[in-house]
């Protein structure tokens, strides 16, 4: 008998200044009941196996957040008790709308509350009920696979999906949480109702297509605010049209083509107080002079996962022949720290961070990008 798949789910709910029971009686239920099909990831758990245990303990907040983001995209959905209004909880669903996490909450006061509806894929009475349509969801997306145009199945990714109509939105400079937000949930509902060619298996150029009447349709809906994801469209069918033509190849490439001469996608900044080796504050990648410099951002920048480039700390204290990078991970969530060395006014070594989406994948991430310095002939 063949194993059954369990997914991981994390479970958001109150906690501070909540009493013992609040916290953790519905959490339980939910774990008894459905803990053959599903694994979880409880925010309590440390909290639990604490003698101490205080709900209303201050404990360092940094902390506390850093953990619960990792948590939450590491999960395969995330299950939002929502019985009372709760800041941690409202942000830890838009981190997982995000992610583009499928989101199902329980509401059972009925609240109403119209930014958890926004949000949410669907609002339930009860916690049950929201794990069996999360486990539901998920099930029905376990066997996807998306057939590029080389002809190669790889498994259908959210993150992937997710990631490639923000940077359509970006680029149509609807560059917010709102458009994407209510977008993605469309297109995969739209995608669960065409039929592929193979079972499950979805050519992109379906995907391209349902993604485009998703846009067109949402775009007419005066319900949903044209205003936010206005020319969205018009940047999909730009995407389609560049040297790639495949949306699930331009979601790998971090939704900029190689040739494109618009200068869209992750920023590279410098504070306003704080200059570079080449003098100046950078604003935009234009604003480096060094055209090797320039080669080396851009093709960090385009590496699937970043969000941004950060110019810090300068100086002449090492050097090389000619411009190169290197980079390394870094003990602080989200961040991989890097050295340019290149002979600019005030010196020859230019520190960055690079910021990722995803903890989980920044290992990955790194990997990536020293492959692709080296093959520039640009890594230190």
């Amino acid at each position: 008998m063949s194993k059954i798949r369990k997914f991981k789910v994390y479970l958001a709910g109150p906690i501070s200044g909540r009493n013992e029971n609040e916290v953790h009686a519905w959490r339980s239920a939910v774990k008894r009941q459905f803990e053959e099909y599903l694994d979880f990831s409880d925010p309590t758990d440390v909290i639990q196996s604490d003698k101490d245990f205080q709900p209303n303990k201050a404990t360092n907040p940094r902390t506390i957040v850093e953990a619960d983001l990792l948590r939450i995209e590491s999960a395969d959905g995330l299950l939002v008790n929502m019985w009372c209004a709760s800041i941690g909880s409202t942000c830890g669903v838009i981190h997982a709308k995000h992610a583009g996490k499928p989101v199902i909450a329980a509401e059972p006061k009925h609240l109403n509350n119209k930014t958890l509806a926004f949000y949410a894929d669907a609002v339930v009475p009860t916690p049950q009920q929201a794990a069996q349509i999360l486990l539901n969801i998920l099930r029905s997306e376990a066997d996807w696979s998306v057939l590029k145009s080389t002809g190669e199945p790889e498994p259908f990714d959210r993150r992937k999906l997710m990631a490639s109509i923000r940077a359509a939105c970006r680029g149509a400079g609807c560059d917010s949480i709102v458009g994407p937000g209510f977008i993605f949930p469309e297109v995969i509902d739209r995608l669960k109702k065409n039929e592929p060619p193979v079972r499950n298996q979805f050519p992109t150029t379906l995907i391209n297509k349902v993604v485009l009447e998703t846009l067109r349709t949402l775009e007419n809906d005066a319900v949903h605010s044209p205003a936010a994801i206005e020319g969205v469209s018009e940047e999909w069918i730009h995407v389609r049209d560049n040297k790639y033509g495949d949306p699930w190849l331009h979601m790998q490439n971090g939704g900029v083509s190689l040739d494109s001469t618009a200068w869209v996608g992750v920023d590279v900044f410098s504070p306003k107080s704080h200059g570079t080796i080449w003098g100046r504050t950078v604003k935009d990648l234009r604003d480096i002079p060094s055209d090797d410099a320039r080669r080396v951002f851009e093709i960090i920048r385009r590496t699937p996962g970043i969000t941004r480039i950060n110019l810090g700390r300068f100086g002449r204290q090492d050097s090389r022949s000619t411009c190169k990078a290197t980079v390394i991970t870094s003990k602080t969530p989200c961040v991989i720290e890097g050295k340019l060395f290149d002979r600019g006014p005030k010196g020859t070594m230019q520190t960055f961070q690079v910021r990722v989406q995803f903890d989980s994948d920044k290992g990955e991430i790194l990997q990536d990008i020293i492959k692709k310095l080296e093959e520039d002939g640009l890594l230190a």
